[in-house]
């Protein structure tokens, strides 16, 4: 096929009266085809305009395919009101369109576009390129979840991020093969010895952006007692208590969500078993994937319910991205971090309160070996080229910052906010700001400092304790503490005092630069202990001088301690030191016996510490690294 357009961002300029009115597109029918060879993707996409009136000549501006890298569009015919007219391309990033004259008094116009979807020759090698899209006998989709592909269709400029209008979306595939679409599936019919699946907007809300999945899976539905129905996409070779088991996370997961954070008024759910070679699952409205190993493997879950929790993260993105829609340029924790948050929350009605902490603490290890670099919650996602602090960033920091704000506001309140954020932005693009307003209009403490300290500013807030002086009183000793906040953004954390061997608690909030006195009486004049910070090791704050190496440890199952995530502008990544290496002994230390936590807190060390590490090489060769702090 010739390449007749070839460009990863294409602007299609209609010439076209002005407007008295922003025009707008009020309806969407796309038809999705495939030819037998399943290596690209027909698109026939009509839409309707309104709001055009004439008065002089204008223009008017559609994007198609923008930021979809890997994935250009072919063979473009357009028609106006069902005539063809001249396409001319003007540069590489337009197409100018000439709109018949007698069609410039109408206020409603539709326009056909008929290309097709093919892969740039560079396709393998861009980064997470058939997880947005592919195109294969096998496999073919466009995943939503990835907002680059927002844009797979025609949409009017700068509003790819906009809820969409009503739609059709019409899957055309060989007899074998089944979809898992955008929306509810109104009809499915075979026609010309094909199989047509037909997709409508929910009546409740249209969606975000528009996805699907063709594959040979098995369609399987099931139906509880509540009348939730949940229709499943599996592998052939799908092992059946598996199917229970992950239908029976999806309905529960959903259910306890809806609690949380309202009702979608849907009653159903999608979920479709997903190959892929980068990751399997992605969180779609009222719909998800899950890596095909998940159903066709014996499911084991760690002590943090890992991968199975992973379905109930990508269950909250109903919530968090669809009937909450962010752009994720801007406000990507508003998707991933709440997400993240939201795990927890499902796990402690099947595991119990204690798994907040436990994963409150997973959490704070991952971050805090990367804290001096991490961006702030809030980052131009395209400014940010390392992922790895991308995610971190947005998941791990923004669940972290959400149990903050919880211990911060406390718990009616907090999730008074978070269901009023939900109600009051339903089917609206959002920011942070509005999450903020939600938030502070239900707690009489003022957030606002707290809160856009972490939104707006890079890394931990920081503390310093100094013992000021000490008395004794009869056979008490009575000690005299300062803590400082010696960072640039709020501290706030719980702590523990070892009050005459008892374990008082309670929370500190300091602004930047402010100090706070701390009296702890104890039996003995030992200064050791008296005052513990972040006790759980689970809020956003370190202690002044600790430097974050940028790399942590792990421990295979046959015992060996690996390093891994090494930042190239951290202090173990300076030493020139590879990802995966395996590691002999640090100052001559083997750590056999640390567990994660242990191995991670044992990294993060004052500047000017000076560690030698030992590695062993796949040749069972040893090498010395000498890491500066």
């Amino acid at each position: 096929m010739k390449n007749t357009i070839n460009t990863l961002f294409v602007i299609i300029i209609l010439n076209i009266t002005c407007f008295a009115q922003s025009p707008q597109i009020t309806f969407y029918n796309i038809e999705v085809s495939t030819p037998d060879s399943m290596n690209y993707i027909r698109v026939n996409t009509l839409i309707t305009c309104s709001g055009i009136n004439s008065i002089e000549t204008d223009t008017l501006y559609f994007e198609l395919c923008k930021n979809f890298k890997g994935v250009y569009f072919d063979s473009m015919i357009v028609k106006v009101n069902e005539i063809p007219v001249k396409t001319i391309k003007k540069n590489a990033n337009e197409i100018r369109i000439n709109i018949p004259k007698q069609l410039h008094k109408n206020d409603r116009i539709s326009f056909s576009f008929q290309y097709c979807l093919l892969k740039t020759e560079d396709f393998e090698t861009i980064p997470y390129s058939d997880f947005a899209m592919q195109a294969n006998k096998n496999d073919l989709h466009i995943n939503a979840a990835i907002t680059r592909t927002d844009n797979w269709f025609p949409k009017l400029r700068d509003n790819y991020i906009n809820r969409l209008p009503n739609f059709n979306l019409t899957i055309i595939v060989p007899l074998e093969y089944e979809v898992m679409a955008s929306g509810k599936l109104t009809e499915t019919r075979i026609e010309n010895n094909k199989k047509h699946f037909l997709y409508t907007n929910y009546n409740e809300m249209t969606d975000r952006s528009l996805f699907f999945f063709i594959n040979k899976n098995i369609r399987i539905e099931k139906i509880y007692k509540d009348d939730f129905k949940l229709s499943i996409l599996i592998p052939k070779d799908t092992l059946k208590g598996n199917v229970d088991f992950l239908a029976e996370l999806v309905h529960s997961s959903y259910k306890h969500y809806e609690k949380l954070y309202g009702s979608t008024n849907l009653n159903s759910y999608k979920l479709n078993a997903f190959v892929n070679k980068d990751m399997g699952f992605s969180g779609l409205y009222n719909s998800s994937n899950a890596p095909d190993w998940l159903f066709t493997k014996p499911i084991v879950n760690n002590e943090l319910y890992f991968p199975s929790r992973n379905v109930a993260h990508e269950v909250s993105h109903t919530w968090w991205g669809n009937i909450v829609a962010p752009d994720a340029g801007f406000d990507y924790w508003l998707f991933e971090g709440f997400a993240k948050f939201s795990e927890p929350q499902y796990l402690r009605t099947i595991l119990g309160d204690s798994i907040e902490t436990l994963y409150r603490n997973r959490l704070k290890i991952m971050i805090a070996a990367d804290a001096d670099f991490l961006p702030p919650l809030k980052f131009i996602s395209a400014e940010i080229q390392n992922n790895q602090l991308k995610s971190e960033a947005a998941y791990y920091q923004g669940a972290l910052f959400l149990y903050t704000l919880l211990d911060f506001m406390g718990k009616n309140d907090f999730w008074l906010g978070m269901q009023e954020y939900v109600k009051n932005n339903r089917g609206k693009i959002v920011n942070s700001d509005d999450f903020f307003n939600a938030m502070q209009n239900n707690t009489t403490k003022n957030i606002k400092e707290f809160y856009y300290d972490f939104l707006n500013k890079p890394g931990f807030a920081k503390y310093a304790i100094q013992y000021k002086k000490g008395e004794k009183q009869d056979s008490i000793f009575k000690h005299c503490l300062q803590i400082e906040n010696t960072g640039d953004k709020v501290l706030f954390t719980k702590f523990i005092k070892n009050n005459l061997n008892k374990k008082d608690t309670g929370f500190i909030y300091l602004t930047p630069g402010v100090t706070n006195e701390i009296i702890v009486f104890s039996y003995t004049s030992d200064t050791s202990n008296l005052l513990l910070i972040d006790p759980d090791n689970v809020f956003l704050v370190k202690e002044e001088g600790i430097v974050s190496p940028g790399a942590k440890l792990y421990r295979e199952n046959t015992g060996l301690i690996r390093i891994f995530e090494i930042l190239p502008e951290s202090p173990f990544g300076k030493s020139g030191l590879e990802n995966n290496s395996k590691i002999v002994s640090i100052n001559n230390n083997k750590m056999t016996d640390f567990d994660f936590g242990q191995l991670n807190n044992f990294l993060l060390q004052k500047k000017g510490h000076l560690f030698n590490v030992v590695i062993e090489d796949s040749y069972n060769k040893q090498q010395i690294f000498n890491i500066q702090y």
